[in-house]
C-alpha cells in the first residue's frame, strides 16, 4: 500500500486540499496521512472538518516556531509515517523543511510532489530550490506549465490539471443542495436574510489603501439598499483597517448588512443565495463562478483584474450603478453573465492528480 502525506499550511490550503484528500482516500491501495502546519490549527481543522475529514497530524506551530527552525517536528511526522510522497500545500519555509527531512529517508522512493507551487507567492531563494528538487509538478494553467518547461524541467514531470478549488466549491454546493438538515442549520445561521428580496453579495475590501474605489463602491451601495427589493450583505475582510471605514458609512442603515469574515461553508451558502455578487479585484471566487452566478469585480487602480471571469466595472459611483441595475432589471442581461464558464477547471482535478500518482 502506498502512503501520502499532505501538508497544509492555511485555511485556504486547507480547501484547496480536501478535494483531493477525499480522492486519495477513495483510493484502497492509498493511505493518506494530513498533516497541519499553522498557528491557527484548529482553524484549519474545523474547514478540513466541513469536508468530513479529521487531521491525523498536528505540528502545533507557534509564533515562535514560525519563525524558527521547525524541521524537527516535520520529521517526527515522517518517520513515524514514512510516506512514499509528501504533498504539500503552503509557503517556501514549510516547503523546504518538508523536503529536507523527506530527502533524509533514503528509503523514501518517490521524492517531493508539488501543486500550485507557480501560484503562490513563495518567498525567498527557497523557491527555486524547491522547483529544482521537485519530482513532479501540478499546476493549474498552460502559463505556469510553459513556464517551467522554459526553465528546464522535463515535459514528463509536468501535469496541467486545473484547479482543486473548484472541486471544492462543487463538494460543498452539493452538500448543501442535497442536505435539508444541513441547509435548514446554514438558514438559522442567518436570520437576517429576506427571501422576498434579492440579495448582493458584497466580498469585502482587504485593504484601505483605494480609498477613492471603497467610498465609490459604499456610496453605490447606498443607493442599492435603498430599492424596496434589494438586500445588501457586506462580508467584512479580517483583520482590515477598511472595516472601519464600511462601518461608520453602513451605520444603522436597514438593508445593509455587515456579517464577519466566514468560514468556507458558510461563505458558499451566502453564494449560493445570492442574486449577484461584487468581489474585489483579482479575486473573483471560483464558488460564484461554479454556481454560474454573475459576478461584478472592482478593479483596483492599477487595472489588475481576471480576465474573462467577472464583470468589470469601474470605480465610478454611476458605472457601480449602472451595471447593478442592468443585473436587476434586464433578464437578458443577467443570463448572459449566468452561463457556465469557468476558466479554472471542470471540477476533476483531483481525479487527475490521483491518476498521476497511481500510475
Amino acid at each position: 500500500m502506498r502512503k501520502i502525506l499532505v501538508v497544509v499550511g492555511t485555511d485556504s490550503e486547507a480547501i484547496r486540499a480536501a478535494p483531493l484528500i477525499r480522492c486519495l482516500r477513495a483510493i484502497p491501495s492509498m493511505q493518506t496521512v494530513v498533516c497541519i502546519a499553522a498557528q491557527d490549527s484548529q482553524l484549519l481543522a474545523g474547514e478540513l472538518a466541513s469536508f468530513g475529514f479529521l487531521v491525523d497530524e498536528d505540528l502545533e506551530l507557534t509564533r515562535q516556531t514560525v519563525n524558527a527552525d521547525f524541521a524537527p517536528g516535520v520529521d517526527r511526522v515522517i518517520g513515524k509515517h514514512k510516506p512514499d510522497y509528501v504533498l504539500v500545500y503552503g509557503n517556501a519555509s514549510t516547503l523546504m523543511a518538508s523536503f529536507s527531512r523527506y530527502a533524509s529517508f533514503g528509503n523514501l522512493r518517490s521524492g517531493l510532489c508539488m501543486y500550485e507551487l507557480r501560484h503562490r507567492s513563495a518567498e525567498g531563494s527557497n523557491l527555486q530550490v524547491i522547483d529544482l528538487t521537485s519530482t513532479r509538478y501540478f499546476v493549474t494553467s498552460e502559463i505556469s506549465r510553459d513556464t517551467l518547461l522554459e526553465e528546464g524541467v522535463a515535459p514528463e514531470n509536468v501535469f496541467l490539471t486545473d484547479s482543486t478549488e473548484v472541486d471544492a466549491a462543487l463538494l460543498v454546493i452539493e452538500r448543501i443542495r442535497n442536505d435539508e438538515s444541513l441547509k435548514t442549520k446554514l438558514a438559522a445561521d442567518f436570520p437576517f436574510l429576506d427571501p422576498n428580496m434579492r440579495m448582493i453579495l458584497v466580498s469585502g475590501q482587504r485593504s484601505d489603501k483605494y480609498e477613492g474605489r471603497l467610498e465609490s463602491l459604499c456610496r453605490a451601495l447606498k443607493k442599492l439598499a435603498a430599492r424596496p427589493d434589494v438586500q445588501v450583505i457586506y462580508t467584512l475582510s479580517p483583520d482590515s483597517r477598511a472595516n472601519e471605514f464600511v462601518e461608520s458609512e453602513f451605520a444603522d442603515h436597514p438593508n445593509v448588512t455587515l456579517v464577519p469574515h466566514q468560514d468556507y461553508l458558510h461563505s458558499v451558502y451566502l453564494m449560493l443565495t445570492a442574486y449577484f455578487i461584487v468581489a474585489n479585484p483579482g479575486d473573483i471566487p471560483k464558488e460564484a463562478l461554479a454556481l454560474c452566478k454573475p459576478v461584478l469585480e472592482m478593479p483596483d487602480v492599477s487595472g489588475r483584474t481576471n480576465a474573462g471571469a467577472g464583470n468589470r466595472v469601474e470605480r465610478d459611483v454611476d458605472r457601480i450603478l449602472q451595471e447593478c441595475i442592468l443585473l436587476l432589471e434586464v433578464p437578458a442581461y443577467y443570463n448572459t453573465f449566468s452561463v457556465p464558464r469557468n476558466p479554472y477547471g471542470d471540477g476533476h482535478a483531483s481525479q487527475r492528480i490521483v491518476e498521476t500518482l497511481l500510475r
